[in-house]
């Protein structure tokens, strides 16, 4: 992995010391500077690009790290935002003819797996009130939780 150094280039002075000796005169390391400038600003995209993808990589589906960037973005003095285990619906197992087993006694509705995911839930995220998100800040919330769990997993927002 490249270190931080390989990104700490200033383009102005590199610019103006790669400059002949007789034309480094203020007017011309003005020019010099203003014809730099696009790459003084790439070079801060990329930084920020880099640090962003790095913050991503370091982080993964596990419960701690959800949590971590959840409080990390939203509440980084009290980090008060939990993931808990969510709620399961309980499943009957229904049989096949072909098994030989007896039918439940009972009548039973059969859900579809969206259906099921309504009821159940493998995590909950528990945000307290006072941390005070507003609608947009949940959708960020709820997009956030989504890249970072894993994708078979269904969870609730739970305001407390």
């Amino acid at each position: 992995m490249l270190h931080d150094n390989v990104f700490k280039i200033d383009f102005y002075a590199l610019a103006v010391q790669l400059m002949p000796v007789q034309w480094r005169k203020p007017r011309h390391i003005a020019f010099v500077k203003v014809l730099v400038t696009p790459f003084v600003l790439m070079l801060q995209q990329l930084r920020k690009y880099r640090s962003t993808t790095i913050y991503k990589l370091q982080h993964d589906s596990r419960i701690g790290k959800v949590e971590k960037v959840l409080n990390d973005k939203f509440d980084i003095i009290e980090r008060r935002i939990l993931i808990i285990e969510g709620q399961r619906k309980r499943q009957n197992y229904s049989f096949y003819r072909s098994e030989n087993r007896e039918a439940l006694a009972t009548p039973f509705v059969t859900y579809s797996q969206d259906e099921v995911a309504e009821f159940s839930s493998d995590f909950e995220v528990c945000i307290p009130t006072v941390v005070g998100l507003i609608s947009s800040d949940l959708t960020q919330l709820n997009t956030l939780v989504r890249y970072y769990a894993d994708k078979d997993k269904h969870f609730v927002i739970k305001l407390i």
